[in-house]
């Protein structure tokens, strides 16, 4: 049992690196398509 919790604590830190990366590119992605719709306003 001790294996187990070993690797699954290894595997903990890189995976929620990986979850806040994708949360800042979610948010970045989201923010571009508010910007997009403003400037498309503009346009019109």
């Amino acid at each position: 049992m001790c294996g187990l919790s070993d690797a699954y604590e290894d595997n903990s830190l890189p995976v929620n690196k990986l979850d806040t990366l994708l949360n800042k590119i979610t948010f970045l992605k989201t923010v571009d398509m508010q910007e997009r719709k403003e400037i498309l306003k503009k346009l019109q």
